[in-house]
């Protein structure tokens, strides 16, 4: 299978802004960043997502290390948190899907790695399927290529994006027996270029991997300061398809008033009046005036109104600095060896996250500091630590707790224990 795409690199984000400026609604868009752990780079995330005018569908993130029960602390308004984690500081991936796309979790079992998979689900179009995968380089590459091989085989006939941190080197001749299984089920690596580059080595080993062709894709890699990975995206232009995957339709009914009368007035009613059967009479009645109005009436997919996540504390001077962090990076990134450009790098991007935790407190102290409603106090401490966010479930009890006797995983079973505990204290 040929796709049809086009693969750049970005160095920053304001040159990618020049290529991918605020997006169509038509346009479906993923990205994905290895984060090395979202507790410590959130923040650092975050600015990365303000500063990119475009709008992404999808925020995949592998290396996630995080426990189970940290999943709905660290939200971003706009998008809804899936997680899979290793419930240790190792590992662990997760989905950041925007909200107005309806998807439904998909099991998924890989060997040597952790996935998450969701169907995104749309009416009255085929579905499409994401997994997003991070595999641990040291587990065994043949026990994981078999696993991939076992999921790939039912999903033959299926729209598929595959995305992630694989640590299988396609630009390598070794590689083969990886490329060799996904080009089997029809699959392509959109994606041609390094995503890790370091003084001793440039390799592709963050995927994106793709079975279907009826459309022009955009993919390419965006340098960040956030980990030694690159981000990657992939943008399907006007997709017919997958750009209305998740979007909601609602019936367009469009008539003239005067002409809607005088299509009903055409119609001959004999048989309804005629027929001494009441439920029969009905359905001749139903029948007629669905064949009116029928053709009068259009399926049309809601508009998805992408309205861009931007961090209200990411102020213009931190993005200037921060871009300004990100022009040192490509120089020293340009001339691994000179300790000169590494020095400047380094000492600007430890400025850029302090500048970001100040301008980060200093928001939240300001709306604190104004407020009088107890309420809306609540609100602004439940959003800054993450305790509530649209989208996320609103049942915050742990799933699991151990208590002298064992674990206990039974839902009233874990109210009663906490309940017993608070009360006793």
């Amino acid at each position: 299978m040929e796709v049809d795409f086009t693969c750049d690199a970005y160095e920053t984000t304001d040159r990618f802004n020049t290529y991918y400026p605020a997006n169509s609604s038509s346009d479906f868009s993923v990205f994905h960043l290895n984060i090395r752990s979202l507790r410590k780079n959130f923040t650092n995330f975050q600015a990365l997502i303000s500063s990119v005018d475009h709008c992404f569908d999808i925020l995949c993130l592998s290396e996630t290390f995080l426990y189970s029960s940290e999943h709905n602390y660290f939200p971003i308004p706009g998008y809804s948190f899936i997680g899979n984690s290793r419930d240790t500081r190792q590992g662990g991936v997760g989905l950041y899907v925007r909200s107005g796309i309806e998807v439904e979790e998909v099991p998924v079992s890989l060997e040597g790695a952790e996935a998450v998979s969701v169907r995104l689900v749309g009416a009255g179009v085929s579905s499409l399927q994401l997994t997003c995968v991070y595999r641990r380089p040291s587990s065994d590459q043949r026990q994981f290529i078999d696993s991939l091989e076992r999921f790939l085989s039912p999903l033959r006939y299926q729209k598929h994006l595959i995305v992630g941190d694989i640590n299988i080197d396609i630009l390598k001749p070794d590689s083969d027996f990886y490329t060799d299984i996904h080009q089997l089920y029809n699959y392509e690596n959109i994606l041609n270029i390094p995503t890790r580059v370091s003084p001793s080595s440039s390799t592709c080993i963050d995927h994106i991997l793709c079975n279907f062709d009826d459309f022009r894709i955009n993919s390419g890699t965006l340098q960040t300061a956030i980990s030694d990975h690159y981000g990657i995206f992939a943008v399907f232009e006007n997709s017919t398809n997958p750009a209305r995957v998740g979007a909601k339709c609602f019936r367009n009914l469009k008539f003239n008033e005067n002409d809607i009368q005088k299509v009903f007035s055409t119609v001959e009613w004999t048989e309804v009046f005629n027929s001494n059967d009441v439920v029969h009479a009905y359905e001749i009645f139903l029948l007629l005036c669905t064949k009116i109005v029928a053709p009068l009436i259009t399926l049309r997919p809601k508009s998805r109104s992408k309205t861009k996540f931007s961090a209200p504390w990411f102020t213009p001077s931190v993005d200037r600095e921060a871009t300004k962090r990100d022009m040192l990076a490509k120089k020293a990134r340009e001339f691994p060896f000179s300790p000169v450009h590494t020095n400047r790098y380094k000492k600007q991007r430890n400025r850029v996250c302090a500048l970001l935790r100040e301008a980060k407190a200093n928001y939240y102290n300001d709306l604190l500091s104004k407020t009088t409603d107890p309420r809306k106090l609540w609100n602004i401490i439940n959003l800054s630590t993450g305790r509530k966010n649209p989208g996320q479930q609103k049942n915050s009890c742990p799933k699991e707790i151990s208590t002298g006797s064992g674990q206990v995983s039974n839902p009233q079973e874990v109210l009663n224990e906490l309940n017993n505990f608070f009360t006793t204290i």
